[in-house]
């Protein structure tokens, strides 16, 4: 499994929201205003904070997406997230982070949003047949110097047209915790 594939956003009959560990009670209550099925893709923003030895890579962080009909079959959705300029409200989250991390904020690829719409159309219909669903989130990760720290946390974050602002969907105290060194490696390999 990889480590950082993190339930970012829980669904339950792909009715509500649900933050995950780590989330505080305030940002697990603000989610609940948020159906995937309706929000504003254009409107999405995902924030990653990471100590600052930590990246992501070149390569655009992925939210996946899966819908498991009541018979148990899965079907899996990936949808690329590219880098977003700093804004007041990123910078808002940055400036919440100890001196020693730092954010990334992220969007939807322009040309992944028919795909989206077209994902949450078949959601609709999965919800409707009591089927289950989730979003991850799954930032790609590099590591500069000699080793990832210790600790290692990362805190993913949410915004929609629903939000005022970032909240928390997942935060992860120590990832070294959560993954085995040599998982360590795959998820947070060297910086090139």
């Amino acid at each position: 499994m990889h480590g950082l594939m993190v339930q970012g956003v829980g669904m339950a009959g792909l009715l509500a929201l649900s933050a995950c560990n780590g989330a505080p009670l305030r940002d697990a209550y603000a989610l609940r205003k948020v159906d995937p099925v309706t929000t504003d893709v254009q409107a999405l923003r995902v924030a990653v904070a990471v100590p600052d030895t930590i990246r992501p890579t070149q390569e655009a962080v992925e939210m996946v997406a899966s819908l498991t009909s009541p018979g148990g079959v899965a079907q899996m959705y990936t949808f690329d997230l590219i880098p977003i300029p700093n804004t007041p409200d990123l910078a808002k989250v940055a400036e919440d982070q100890p001196a020693d991390m730092q954010v990334y904020g992220f969007r939807i690829v322009p040309d992944d949003i028919a795909a989206f719409e077209a994902f949450r159309t078949k959601a609709r219909a999965n919800k409707e047949d009591d089927g289950q669903g989730s979003l991850t989130v799954d930032p790609k990760l590099c590591h500069e110097g000699a080793a990832p720290p210790d600790p290692l946390p990362l805190v993913i974050y949410l915004k929609t047209a629903e939000l005022d602002r970032f909240v928390v969907l997942n935060s992860v105290k120590n990832l070294r915790e959560d993954v085995t060194d040599q998982d360590l490696r795959i998820v947070a390999p060297p910086c090139s």
